[in-house]
């Protein structure tokens, strides 16, 4: 949470001061995180933002909620590698260009790990036209998974495999990874 128009002591309490013009400051505030040039994405929305009355003063109360993962990663002045910062306990520390990159690679709409779970269905689907075996077996009966089974085990051999104990095929050792 950021608070407007609080500032921290040294004993970690906090004492309100006064804003001097909050609706200014609340406007400046909007222009800035909708500017491009300055964020790279607003995540806020007007229910995050509100202004409170403290004994006479207001305080600007800023929720900020965490960024979708194709939001990610968000930064300021237009540059990922020197505009990007995590929050970590309490202090904001400059992201290492890793996690910048890590971040972007995480953000993409495929990840790296959905393309390799893509990969290992295709080559299930490509071990003898198998492809109409049904994936969630836990809805079968019991007689029915024996037989499941029975007809994976057929079908692994018929492809010169073997079945493997965590009911997948794998290619029996002829160099083949």
């Amino acid at each position: 949470m950021i608070l407007l128009g609080v500032e921290e002591l040294p004993d970690k309490t906090l004492h309100i001061a006064a804003l001097p013009d909050p609706k200014k400051l609340l406007a400046d505030f909007w222009n800035t995180v909708n500017n491009p040039e300055k964020v790279s994405v607003n995540i806020l929305s007007e229910a995050d933002v509100r202004v409170y009355d403290a004994d006479g003063k207001r305080v600007i109360a800023i929720e900020v909620p965490r960024a979708q993962r194709g939001d990610k990663p968000v930064y300021v002045n237009n540059n990922p590698l020197s505009g990007t910062y995590r929050r970590n306990g309490e202090g904001n520390y400059h992201c290492a260009k890793a996690e910048v990159q890590a971040t972007l690679r995480d953000a993409a709409i495929k990840t790296q790990d959905m393309l390799v779970l893509e990969s290992a269905v295709r080559r299930l689907h490509a071990l003898d036209g198998s492809h109409h075996l049904p994936l969630r077996r836990m809805e079968r009966e019991p007689a029915q998974l024996d037989a499941d089974k029975d007809v994976q085990s057929r079908q692994c051999r018929r492809a010169g495999r073997q079945r493997h104990p965590q009911h997948l095929c794998r290619v029996e050792d002829q160099g083949v990874g």
